[in-house]
């Protein structure tokens, strides 16, 4: 029986970190540091409340949202490459239908996998080639978004919501704060000064107008001049952040998502029929 080659899908995984050393030098050269200034935030009354709101951040450049999304679709690439190689490992010739599938819902794995694979003359779908009873079936179905706690946030079905979008349109490469309860940690009263209801707003960020963050009620017949009431302390955490509007990824959460895929190189590698070029392990640095 033939053998699958998987040099391909770890020198996808290369140029993707190559990627992502180019990104992390560009937006360092940017002057994109991980904080702003708290002189970013402005106030403004809405009834009884007193709204915060960051000031909308310069949107990284256009390179920069390319570099991103070659990084992504090198890493899914990498997946794809293992799925072709895993057919011609089972003596098939590979379909335009095969691919790494990624599901958050184990009903549409069944429905676009399983299903299919129990029809001997079906060729139109991912895993057409690979024995549904076989190891390199069960690694592929164990790495599925939907066996993860936070499914939606997993970082593979990121990466299959962000490559699919980067075939229709250029991703967004932004700033946008770390989180509410960091922001929150960090800001200071001034003495007879205390909110007796505040709220946190969702993120991300509006590269349009000013994102509001954070809202707070003081006791009635108190009029406060937020811009000495409040303080930060430090400055408020941001960070890059490659989205398609709708999801974020940290541009510094890359590695750790090429390492998941790397992960799921090395779990077929170690199966039999699975080999890789020498030069090519030298030069792959996981």
């Amino acid at each position: 029986m033939n053998v699958a080659d998987i040099t391909s899908s770890r020198a996808k995984l290369r140029r993707a970190r190559e990627h992502f050393q180019a990104l992390k030098t560009e937006i360092e050269e940017f002057g994109t540091q991980p904080e702003a200034k708290s002189s970013i935030l402005n106030y403004r009354r809405d009834g009884a409340w007193y709204v915060v709101s960051l000031n909308p951040l310069p949107r990284l450049t256009m390179r920069m949202a390319l570099i991103a999304g070659d990084c992504l679709n090198n890493t899914r690439a990498a997946l794809d490459h293992l799925i072709w190689q895993l057919v011609i490992r089972e003596d098939k010739e590979p379909q335009k239908a095969n691919c790494f599938p990624l599901y958050t819902e184990p009903d549409e794995f069944e429905k676009r996998c399983i299903v299919p694979a129990s029809r001997p003359r079906d060729k139109r779908y991912p895993l057409y080639g690979i024995p549904l009873d076989e190891p390199a079936w069960t690694i592929i179905e164990r790495a599925q978004p939907y066996n993860r706690p936070k499914k939606e946030k997993d970082e593979l079905a990121v990466l299959k919501e962000l490559t699919n979008s980067d075939k229709h349109h250029t991703l967004l490469i932004q700033r946008a704060i770390i989180n509410q309860e960091v922001f929150a940690s960090r800001i200071r009263w001034n003495i007879g000064v205390q909110p007796v209801e505040e709220l946190f707003s969702p993120l991300p960020m509006s590269s349009e107008q000013p994102t509001e963050i954070a809202r707070f009620r003081f006791a009635p017949n108190i009029e406060i001049d937020m811009n000495s009431a409040m303080e930060v302390e430090g400055e408020i955490p941001l960070r890059p952040c490659v989205s398609n509007k709708e999801i974020s990824l940290p541009v510094k959460e890359l590695p750790q998502l090429i390492g998941r895929v790397n992960e799921i190189l090395d779990e077929v590698a170690a199966l039999p029929r699975v080999e890789e070029t020498i030069l090519q392990t030298k030069l792959f640095n996981p």
